[in-house]
Protein backbone atom coordinates (compact mmCIF):
# COMPACT_ATOMS: atom_id res chain seq x y z
CA UNK A 1 0.00 0.00 0.00
CA UNK A 2 2.92 2.29 0.58
CA UNK A 3 3.73 2.26 -3.14
CA UNK A 4 0.18 3.35 -4.01
CA UNK A 5 0.39 6.20 -1.50
CA UNK A 6 3.68 7.38 -2.89
CA UNK A 7 3.26 7.14 -6.65
CA UNK A 8 0.79 6.06 -9.30
CA UNK A 9 2.78 3.03 -10.39
CA UNK A 10 5.75 0.89 -9.47
CA UNK A 11 7.92 2.18 -12.32
CA UNK A 12 7.72 5.77 -11.06
CA UNK A 13 8.48 4.55 -7.55
CA UNK A 14 11.63 2.75 -8.66
CA UNK A 15 12.78 5.72 -10.72
CA UNK A 16 12.35 8.08 -7.79
CA UNK A 17 14.94 6.36 -5.58
CA UNK A 18 13.10 7.93 -2.62
CA UNK A 19 11.81 4.55 -1.49
CA UNK A 20 15.31 3.91 -0.14
CA UNK A 21 15.23 7.09 1.90
CA UNK A 22 11.78 6.22 3.26
CA UNK A 23 12.89 2.73 4.27
CA UNK A 24 15.96 4.24 5.89
CA UNK A 25 13.73 6.62 7.87
CA UNK A 26 11.55 3.77 9.12
CA UNK A 27 14.67 1.81 10.12
CA UNK A 28 15.99 4.81 12.05
CA UNK A 29 12.69 5.10 13.93
CA UNK A 30 12.73 1.36 14.68
CA UNK A 31 16.36 1.53 15.89
CA UNK A 32 15.52 4.41 18.20
CA UNK A 33 12.54 2.55 19.67
CA UNK A 34 14.51 -0.63 20.24
CA UNK A 35 17.27 1.21 22.09
CA UNK A 36 14.76 1.56 24.91
CA UNK A 37 16.26 4.82 26.15
CA UNK A 38 13.18 7.03 25.52
CA UNK A 39 15.03 9.00 22.84
CA UNK A 40 11.96 9.05 20.58
CA UNK A 41 8.55 10.69 20.86
CA UNK A 42 5.31 10.46 18.85
CA UNK A 43 2.61 13.11 18.39
CA UNK A 44 -0.67 12.02 16.80
CA UNK A 45 -3.00 14.23 14.79
CA UNK A 46 -6.30 13.87 12.94
CA UNK A 47 -4.79 11.56 10.32
CA UNK A 48 -4.35 8.90 13.00
CA UNK A 49 -8.11 8.88 13.58
CA UNK A 50 -9.46 9.52 10.09
CA UNK A 51 -9.19 5.80 9.29
CA UNK A 52 -11.47 5.25 12.29
CA UNK A 53 -14.20 7.40 10.66
CA UNK A 54 -13.29 10.49 12.68
CA UNK A 55 -14.03 13.78 10.89
CA UNK A 56 -11.22 15.87 9.43
CA UNK A 57 -10.92 19.60 10.08
CA UNK A 58 -12.50 20.09 6.63
CA UNK A 59 -15.47 17.93 7.65
CA UNK A 60 -15.90 19.93 10.86
CA UNK A 61 -15.61 23.22 8.97
CA UNK A 62 -18.22 22.09 6.44
CA UNK A 63 -20.64 21.08 9.18
CA UNK A 64 -20.13 24.29 11.14
CA UNK A 65 -20.67 26.40 8.03
CA UNK A 66 -23.99 24.64 7.53
CA UNK A 67 -24.86 25.68 11.09
CA UNK A 68 -23.76 29.24 10.33
CA UNK A 69 -25.84 29.42 7.13
CA UNK A 70 -28.77 27.14 8.09
CA UNK A 71 -31.09 28.27 5.29
CA UNK A 72 -28.62 28.90 2.48
CA UNK A 73 -25.79 26.38 2.80
CA UNK A 74 -27.36 23.57 0.78
CA UNK A 75 -27.83 25.96 -2.16
CA UNK A 76 -24.19 27.08 -2.16
CA UNK A 77 -22.23 25.38 -5.01
CA UNK A 78 -19.67 22.79 -3.89
CA UNK A 79 -16.68 24.74 -5.24
CA UNK A 80 -17.87 27.85 -3.37
CA UNK A 81 -18.10 25.86 -0.15
CA UNK A 82 -14.48 24.81 -0.61
CA UNK A 83 -13.51 28.43 -1.19
CA UNK A 84 -15.30 29.49 2.00
CA UNK A 85 -13.43 26.85 4.00
CA UNK A 86 -10.12 28.13 2.65
CA UNK A 87 -10.87 31.82 3.26
CA UNK A 88 -10.20 31.71 7.01
CA UNK A 89 -8.17 29.51 9.36
CA UNK A 90 -10.05 26.67 11.04
CA UNK A 91 -9.75 28.14 14.53
CA UNK A 92 -11.20 31.43 13.25
CA UNK A 93 -14.35 29.65 12.04
CA UNK A 94 -14.73 27.99 15.40
CA UNK A 95 -14.33 31.30 17.24
CA UNK A 96 -16.97 33.00 15.07
CA UNK A 97 -19.47 30.20 15.43
CA UNK A 98 -18.97 29.97 19.19
CA UNK A 99 -19.72 33.68 19.50
CA UNK A 100 -22.71 33.32 17.19
CA UNK A 101 -24.22 30.79 19.57
CA UNK A 102 -22.86 32.73 22.53
CA UNK A 103 -22.59 29.44 24.37
CA UNK A 104 -19.69 27.05 24.75
CA UNK A 105 -22.16 24.28 25.53
CA UNK A 106 -23.75 24.55 22.09
CA UNK A 107 -20.37 24.30 20.38
CA UNK A 108 -19.45 21.28 22.52
CA UNK A 109 -22.73 19.61 21.65
CA UNK A 110 -22.10 20.06 17.92
CA UNK A 111 -18.55 18.73 18.19
CA UNK A 112 -19.70 15.74 20.24
CA UNK A 113 -22.27 14.92 17.57
CA UNK A 114 -19.49 14.91 14.98
CA UNK A 115 -16.98 12.97 17.07
CA UNK A 116 -19.36 10.35 18.47
CA UNK A 117 -17.41 7.52 20.13
CA UNK A 118 -19.98 4.95 18.99
CA UNK A 119 -19.19 5.81 15.35
CA UNK A 120 -15.43 5.43 15.79
CA UNK A 121 -13.52 2.17 15.70
CA UNK A 122 -9.86 1.41 16.23
CA UNK A 123 -8.05 0.50 13.01
CA UNK A 124 -5.07 -1.69 12.16
CA UNK A 125 -2.68 1.21 12.75
CA UNK A 126 -3.80 1.40 16.38
CA UNK A 127 -3.41 -2.36 16.74
CA UNK A 128 0.11 -2.27 15.27
CA UNK A 129 1.04 0.66 17.54
CA UNK A 130 0.03 -1.43 20.55
CA UNK A 131 1.98 -4.39 19.17
CA UNK A 132 5.08 -2.23 18.74
CA UNK A 133 4.90 -0.97 22.32
CA UNK A 134 4.43 -4.54 23.55
CA UNK A 135 7.73 -5.77 22.10
CA UNK A 136 9.27 -5.13 25.52
CA UNK A 137 8.44 -4.46 29.15
CA UNK A 138 8.30 -1.60 29.97
CA UNK A 139 6.71 -0.58 26.63
CA UNK A 140 8.92 0.81 23.86
CA UNK A 141 7.09 4.17 24.17
CA UNK A 142 6.91 5.60 27.66
CA UNK A 143 4.28 8.23 26.73
CA UNK A 144 2.19 9.39 23.78
CA UNK A 145 1.10 12.90 22.79
CA UNK A 146 -1.98 13.73 20.74
CA UNK A 147 -3.95 16.79 19.69
CA UNK A 148 -7.05 14.67 18.98
CA UNK A 149 -10.17 14.90 21.12
CA UNK A 150 -11.06 11.21 20.67
CA UNK A 151 -9.69 8.52 22.96
CA UNK A 152 -9.08 5.80 20.39
CA UNK A 153 -5.47 5.30 21.46
CA UNK A 154 -6.52 4.62 25.04
CA UNK A 155 -9.21 2.25 23.76
CA UNK A 156 -6.65 0.36 21.66
CA UNK A 157 -4.33 -0.16 24.62
CA UNK A 158 -7.07 -0.80 27.15
CA UNK A 159 -7.52 0.70 30.60
CA UNK A 160 -4.91 -1.57 32.15
CA UNK A 161 -2.10 -0.24 29.91
CA UNK A 162 -2.89 3.41 29.10
CA UNK A 163 -4.62 6.38 30.68
CA UNK A 164 -5.89 9.72 29.43
CA UNK A 165 -3.96 12.78 30.62
CA UNK A 166 -5.41 16.29 30.32
CA UNK A 167 -4.79 19.54 32.16
CA UNK A 168 -6.74 18.04 35.08
CA UNK A 169 -4.30 15.26 35.97
CA UNK A 170 -0.77 16.06 34.67
CA UNK A 171 0.72 15.00 38.00
CA UNK A 172 0.00 11.37 37.08
CA UNK A 173 2.35 11.28 34.08
CA UNK A 174 5.54 10.11 35.77
CA UNK A 175 3.79 7.75 38.15
CA UNK A 176 2.15 6.01 35.20
CA UNK A 177 5.52 5.76 33.41
CA UNK A 178 7.12 4.18 36.49
CA UNK A 179 4.36 1.56 36.50
CA UNK A 180 4.89 0.79 32.81
CA UNK A 181 1.52 2.27 31.93
CA UNK A 182 1.37 4.73 29.02
CA UNK A 183 0.08 8.25 29.66
CA UNK A 184 -1.77 9.48 26.55
CA UNK A 185 -1.33 13.23 26.81
CA UNK A 186 -4.07 15.29 25.12
CA UNK A 187 -2.40 18.63 24.43
CA UNK A 188 -5.74 20.23 23.49
CA UNK A 189 -7.91 18.38 25.99
CA UNK A 190 -10.97 16.19 25.34
CA UNK A 191 -14.61 17.01 24.74
CA UNK A 192 -15.91 14.83 27.58
CA UNK A 193 -14.26 17.06 30.16
CA UNK A 194 -15.63 20.23 28.56
CA UNK A 195 -12.22 21.83 28.97
CA UNK A 196 -10.54 21.83 25.59
CA UNK A 197 -8.73 24.11 23.16
CA UNK A 198 -10.14 24.77 19.70
CA UNK A 199 -10.83 28.49 19.17
CA UNK A 200 -8.24 31.21 18.66
CA UNK A 201 -8.80 32.45 22.22
CA UNK A 202 -8.43 28.92 23.60
CA UNK A 203 -5.03 28.46 22.01
CA UNK A 204 -3.64 31.44 23.92
CA UNK A 205 -4.97 30.41 27.33
CA UNK A 206 -2.48 29.05 29.85
CA UNK A 207 -4.64 26.30 31.38
CA UNK A 208 -2.74 23.66 29.37
CA UNK A 209 0.71 25.06 30.16
CA UNK A 210 1.94 22.07 32.15
CA UNK A 211 1.17 19.66 29.32
CA UNK A 212 2.83 21.92 26.77
CA UNK A 213 5.88 22.26 29.00
CA UNK A 214 6.14 18.47 29.00
CA UNK A 215 5.88 18.45 25.20
CA UNK A 216 8.49 21.19 24.89
CA UNK A 217 10.95 18.96 26.75
CA UNK A 218 10.18 16.21 24.22
CA UNK A 219 11.34 18.50 21.42
CA UNK A 220 14.89 17.71 22.57
CA UNK A 221 14.46 14.01 21.73
CA UNK A 222 16.71 12.47 19.07
CA UNK A 223 13.70 11.43 17.00
CA UNK A 224 10.28 13.09 16.74
CA UNK A 225 7.51 11.48 14.72
CA UNK A 226 4.36 13.44 13.84
CA UNK A 227 1.68 11.05 12.59
CA UNK A 228 -1.41 12.32 10.79
CA UNK A 229 -0.62 15.99 10.15
CA UNK A 230 -0.70 18.00 6.96
CA UNK A 231 0.75 21.45 6.25
CA UNK A 232 -2.72 22.98 6.62
CA UNK A 233 -3.64 21.10 9.78
CA UNK A 234 -4.74 23.66 12.42
CA UNK A 235 -3.35 21.55 15.27
CA UNK A 236 0.06 21.25 13.66
CA UNK A 237 0.01 24.95 12.82
CA UNK A 238 -0.59 25.71 16.51
CA UNK A 239 2.22 23.40 17.62
CA UNK A 240 4.62 24.67 14.97
CA UNK A 241 4.03 28.36 15.72
CA UNK A 242 4.40 27.80 19.47
CA UNK A 243 7.68 25.98 19.13
CA UNK A 244 8.97 27.24 15.78
CA UNK A 245 12.45 28.12 17.05
CA UNK A 246 12.97 24.69 18.58
CA UNK A 247 11.48 22.91 15.60
CA UNK A 248 13.67 24.56 12.97
CA UNK A 249 16.76 24.15 15.14
CA UNK A 250 16.40 20.36 15.04
CA UNK A 251 19.12 19.38 12.56
CA UNK A 252 19.58 15.82 11.29
CA UNK A 253 23.30 16.51 10.83
CA UNK A 254 23.40 16.84 14.64
CA UNK A 255 21.41 13.66 15.22
CA UNK A 256 18.01 15.34 15.67
CA UNK A 257 15.50 13.81 13.27
CA UNK A 258 11.93 14.99 12.70
CA UNK A 259 9.52 12.93 10.61
CA UNK A 260 6.07 13.78 9.27
CA UNK A 261 3.91 10.76 8.43
CA UNK A 262 1.25 11.95 6.01
CA UNK A 263 -0.07 10.40 2.77
CA UNK A 264 0.33 12.26 -0.53
CA UNK A 265 -2.00 12.24 -3.54
CA UNK A 266 0.61 11.70 -6.23
CA UNK A 267 4.32 12.08 -7.02
CA UNK A 268 3.97 15.84 -7.54
CA UNK A 269 2.36 16.29 -4.14
CA UNK A 270 5.10 14.19 -2.59
CA UNK A 271 8.07 15.83 -4.29
CA UNK A 272 6.82 19.33 -3.48
CA UNK A 273 5.80 18.40 0.05
CA UNK A 274 9.13 16.73 0.72
CA UNK A 275 11.05 19.93 0.00
CA UNK A 276 8.52 22.15 1.79
CA UNK A 277 8.89 20.06 4.95
CA UNK A 278 12.67 20.14 4.61
CA UNK A 279 12.54 23.92 5.02
CA UNK A 280 11.19 23.11 8.48
CA UNK A 281 13.92 20.54 9.17
CA UNK A 282 11.41 17.69 8.82
CA UNK A 283 11.40 14.61 6.59
CA UNK A 284 8.18 13.49 4.92
CA UNK A 285 7.11 9.84 5.03
CA UNK A 286 4.20 9.66 2.56
CA UNK A 287 2.13 6.96 4.24
CA UNK A 288 -1.19 6.62 6.00
CA UNK A 289 -1.03 5.83 9.71
CA UNK A 290 -1.94 2.17 9.09
CA UNK A 291 0.67 1.73 6.36
CA UNK A 292 3.33 3.41 8.46
CA UNK A 293 2.78 1.31 11.58
CA UNK A 294 2.59 -1.89 9.53
CA UNK A 295 5.97 -1.02 7.99
CA UNK A 296 7.43 0.00 11.34
CA UNK A 297 6.25 -3.19 13.05
CA UNK A 298 7.78 -5.30 10.28
CA UNK A 299 11.05 -3.35 10.53
CA UNK A 300 11.22 -3.86 14.29
CA UNK A 301 10.61 -7.59 13.84
CA UNK A 302 13.38 -7.67 11.23
CA UNK A 303 15.74 -5.76 13.55
CA UNK A 304 15.07 -8.25 16.33
CA UNK A 305 15.61 -11.14 13.93
CA UNK A 306 18.91 -9.62 12.77
CA UNK A 307 20.05 -9.24 16.40
CA UNK A 308 19.10 -12.86 17.10
CA UNK A 309 21.02 -13.99 14.02
CA UNK A 310 24.11 -12.11 15.18
CA UNK A 311 23.88 -13.83 18.58
CA UNK A 312 23.63 -17.28 16.95
CA UNK A 313 26.51 -16.52 14.57
CA UNK A 314 28.72 -15.37 17.43
CA UNK A 315 27.91 -18.41 19.57
CA UNK A 316 28.75 -20.83 16.73
CA UNK A 317 31.76 -18.77 15.60
CA UNK A 318 30.17 -18.12 12.21
CA UNK A 319 30.30 -14.33 12.16
CA UNK A 320 32.49 -14.33 9.05
CA UNK A 321 31.04 -17.39 7.36
CA UNK A 322 27.57 -16.65 6.01
CA UNK A 323 27.51 -19.84 3.94
CA UNK A 324 28.01 -22.13 6.95
CA UNK A 325 25.51 -20.10 8.98
CA UNK A 326 22.86 -20.57 6.29
CA UNK A 327 23.64 -24.28 6.16
CA UNK A 328 23.19 -24.47 9.95
CA UNK A 329 19.73 -22.94 9.55
CA UNK A 330 18.83 -25.34 6.74
CA UNK A 331 20.00 -28.39 8.69
CA UNK A 332 18.13 -27.28 11.82
CA UNK A 333 14.99 -26.54 9.80
CA UNK A 334 15.13 -29.97 8.15
CA UNK A 335 15.55 -31.69 11.50
CA UNK A 336 12.65 -29.77 13.10
CA UNK A 337 10.57 -29.82 9.88
CA UNK A 338 10.05 -26.05 10.04
CA UNK A 339 11.12 -22.95 8.12
CA UNK A 340 14.45 -21.14 8.61
CA UNK A 341 12.92 -18.40 10.75
CA UNK A 342 11.60 -20.86 13.32
CA UNK A 343 14.93 -22.70 13.18
CA UNK A 344 16.74 -19.46 13.98
CA UNK A 345 14.51 -18.84 17.00
CA UNK A 346 15.09 -22.42 18.16
CA UNK A 347 18.88 -22.02 17.99
CA UNK A 348 18.63 -18.72 19.87
CA UNK A 349 16.49 -20.25 22.63
CA UNK A 350 18.96 -23.11 23.00
CA UNK A 351 21.77 -20.61 23.54
CA UNK A 352 19.73 -18.74 26.16
CA UNK A 353 18.83 -21.98 27.92
CA UNK A 354 22.51 -22.93 28.02
CA UNK A 355 23.37 -19.51 29.43
CA UNK A 356 20.62 -19.88 32.02
CA UNK A 357 18.69 -16.86 30.78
Amino acid sequence: MMDQNLFDNQKELEQSRDVTAINRAIKRIADSLLRGDNSIQFLFGAGMSVESNAPTSRDVSMHLLSEFFPDDFEQIPADRKEELINEYPFEAYISAIEKTYNKRDDLTKILNELITPSNLTIHQGHIDLVGICDFSKPPLLNRIYTTNFDQLIEEAFGKARAKKITNRNPEEIRDLEKKGKIPVIHLHGTLDEDDYQITEDDLWKDNFNILHQEFEISLNMDVLVFVGYSMNDPDFRDIYLKYKNKMVSRDSSKGKWTYIVSPTKDKFSYLLGKDVWLTRQAHLIPLTASDFFARLKNRIELNIEENIAETVKKYHDLEKNEKKFNQLLIDTANTLKCDNRVALLYLYRQIKLFEGV
